[in-house]
Order: structure tokens, then C-alpha cells, then sequence
């Protein structure tokens, strides 16, 4: 179903066409799924190995963050002495792109950005975040809040034209670079910090931006992803996430639409961040539909026969396509070398439960296989 269309047949159905609900969060809060991926360990990794990219070896992430420490030092000096002229430490910034797939109003997609990056103690990384939905009015919403939380700024294209004329230069939502909480008594001189001393920092998203796009329009998809990337001269985003939206695409779209869309981003991220509808969500549509007296869709397992066992066929495309499930520990003290002392059943049904949502749809995590 094109977007044009379906915007205008849609506005009755209450979300229940093509899942762009209006009041979502409302009755499911972007704190519920992060809590999920806290409790399942997919949080910890993605800010660990996705976002930062740490090894298992405690001494080699010391030897690194001295590295790392060193190189910023270096950086800051650099901008003391030439702090007119140089953008060096912007330019030298390692730039990690995050895209979200059905972002509805964008409430996850920025708590997922700012939570990892609020975790991230790298100075020299940023994150910038791209939101698309099939929903105009909710992609209005989430630039609304966008704006809301954040203050404007003027941003040329980081370009090496130096002389580039303010007045073309294109507004842009920026975010806090960096902010800063303590505790402190203004009378002891001892304890008044020193600001450059400062270590903890809360660090937030880059950059973010929302888009309108239909995921069943191969070309639209990829131009607004291609052109995001394009931006940045990378190939790929490091993370895309699609929440609750495989249901729809499938239904819109038939075996091989879904297959197509996978294809798609497969081609387009180092890691995928799924949560299918399971088949049982399928059967809901219709009983909603028919309450609200609106036409139904076709949504049988003779026409959508990779429904009856959408996890496991989800898996098996992703596999075909370089994509691997990644085993994430449930407990961050798990040593996974010694996993033949735990209870192998007892173990992988906690991983199970948790990393359900209340509506027992699956948060899991691929990685792409040569990275």
C-alpha cells in the first residue's frame, strides 16, 4: 500500500491498518523496551561491543582507554592554541549513525540514542540518529519534540570551505555536547572543582532526524537511507532497529515483500536490532478492524505462509542474507567460559522470558556476519 494512499484510507482504522498508532506511547512507554534490553543484556552490549567496540580483555580496554585519553588530551591542546581556525576535534570525531524503522512519535529512538550514549565515556564518538515512519503526522510529532528538548543551531555540511556563506548554511537540531551534576559546598575551597578535572560526563545524541517513508517503496526506502548515509561518506549504519513493524510490512507486502525488506536493510547496517510480531498478532488485525466496522485484510497463512512460524523463518532469512543471531548473556556476571556449570535448560529460559515484552514479542539482536 503506497503511502499516499494509505494515509487517506487510514485515518479511521486507528492504527490497526498499518500500525502507525497514534497514542503508542501512551500505553507503551520507551522506558518498557529499554528496561527489557537492561534486563536481557542486549543494552549492555550494544554499548559496550556495537557502540564502543570493547574487547573482553580488561587490560587491552585500560591500554586503550589511555590511548584513547592520551589522543584527547593531544586534540584539546591543539584547539587551545589555533581555537579560530581549527575543527579538528569535530572532523576527528568518530561519527556512528543509528537508524530506527517505524520510529511512530520518535520516543524510542531518541531514549535508546541518549541512553547509550549517557553510557558511553568516549569523547570522540558521536551518534547521529535517523527515524523514519509511513505516519506524516507522527513524524511531525517527533520533530516537534525534537525541537522541544533541544536547542537550534546553525551547521554548515562539514565541509573544507571555510568561507562558506552563513546564510546558506541549514538549520539543524543539535543536541548537548556534554553536561555535568555534583555535589559541592561553595565555602571549602578544597572541594570547589576544578572543572578540567571532571571526569563522569552525560553525553547525548548528536544529531537527530526524522523522516516520512513506506518500507513496502524499495526506492524510497533506499534513497532516504542512501542520502542519510551519503552525508556522513559511510556505507552503513552501525545499528537499525525495527520495533514492532515486520507484522505490518508482511501484510502489506506478502512473503516476498517481507523478504525484499530484509534484503534491504540487511545491505545497509552492521547490526540489526528485530522485534517480530509473533503469528498470533496476525489474527488480531481483523477482530480490531471489524470492531471499528473498517475493511479487513487478507492475512491467512495460504497467502502469508511465512506467518505460521514468523521467529523462525525471521532467522533463517537473516542467516541467508550474513546476518547471525547474537548470543547475549542475561547476566552481565556470567562468565561465558563457564557456562557448562549453569543449568543449560534453567539458563536459556530466563533468556527467553527475559527478553519478551508484556506482550511476549522478542527483542533480538543480529550481527552482521564479517563484522
Amino acid at each position: 500500500m503506497s503511502s499516499s494512499k494509505s494515509m487517506k484510507e487510514t485515518c479511521l482504522d486507528k492504527g490497526h491498518r498499518v500500525g502507525n498508532f497514534h497514542n503508542y506511547y501512551e500505553f507503551n512507554p520507551a522506558d518498557n523496551r529499554l528496561k527489557i534490553m537492561e534486563n536481557c543484556g542486549i543494552f549492555r552490549y550494544l554499548v559496550n561491543d556495537v557502540f564502543i567496540s570493547s574487547e573482553d580483555d580488561e587490560q587491552i580496554r585500560e591500554k586503550k582507554r589511555m590511548k584513547r585519553d592520551k589522543a584527547v588530551k593531544a586534540v584539546k591542546a591543539e584547539e587551545e592554541r589555533k581555537p579560530q581556525t581549527d575543527n579538528s576535534a569535530k572532523r576527528n570525531k568518530r561519527k556512528l549513525l543509528y537508524c530506527d524503522l517505524g520510529c511512530n512519535e520518535g520516543d524510542l529512538t531518541l531514549a535508546l540514542g541518549n541512553a547509550i550514549m549517557a553510557e558511553t565515556c568516549d569523547p570522540m564518538i558521536s551518534l547521529y540518529c535517523l527515524g523514519l515512519d509511513i505516519d506524516t503526522e507522527l513524524i511531525k510529532r517527533a520533530k516537534s519534540k525534537n525541537k522541544q528538548q533541544h536547542v537550534y543551531s546553525y551547521a554548515s555540511q562539514e565541509d573544507d570551505d571555510e568561507d562558506e556563506d552563513p546564510s546558506s548554511m541549514e538549520a539543524q537540531v543539535r543536541y548537548i555536547e556534554e553536561a555535568e551534576f555534583d555535589a559541592c559546598d561553595f565555602n571549602n575551597k578544597d572541594e570547589l572543582k576544578d572543572p578540567s578535572s571532571m571526569e563522569a560526563q552525560v553525553r547525548y545524541i548528536e544529531e537527530a532526524e526524522f523522516d516520512a517513508c513506506d518500507f513496502n517503496n524499495k526506492d524510497e526506502l533506499l534513497l532516504k537511507s542512501k542520502t542519510y548515509l551519503a552525508r556522513f561518506d559511510v556505507e552503513r549504519f552501525r545499528l537499525i532497529s525495527v520495533f514492532s513493524t515486520t507484522m505490518w510490512i508482511h501484510i502489506h507486502g506478502g512473503d516476498k515483500g517481507l523478504v525484499d525488506f530484509f534484503q534491504r536493510i540487511c545491505s545497509m547496517t552492521d547490526y540489526l536490532l528485530l522485534e517480530p510480531q509473533p503469528s498470533k498478532c496476525y489474527r488480531s488485525v481483523n477482530v480490531r478492524l471489524r470492531k471499528l466496522w473498517r475493511p479487513e485484510v487478507d492475512v491467512s497463512t495460504e497467502r502469508l505462509e511465512l506467518r505460521e512460524n514468523i521467529e523462525y523463518e525471521v532467522d533463517r532469512i537473516l542467516k541467508d542474507f550474513g546476518f547471525d543471531k547474537v548470543d547475549v548473556d542475561v547476566d552481565a556476571n556470567v562468565d561465558v567460559s563457564h557456562k557448562a556449570d549453569i543449568n543449560e535448560h534453567a539458563y536459556t529460559q530466563k533468556k527467553d522470558e527475559t527478553s519478551r515484552t508484556a506482550w511476549k514479542r522478542k527483542l533480538q539482536l543480529y550481527r552482521r556476519r564479517e563484522t
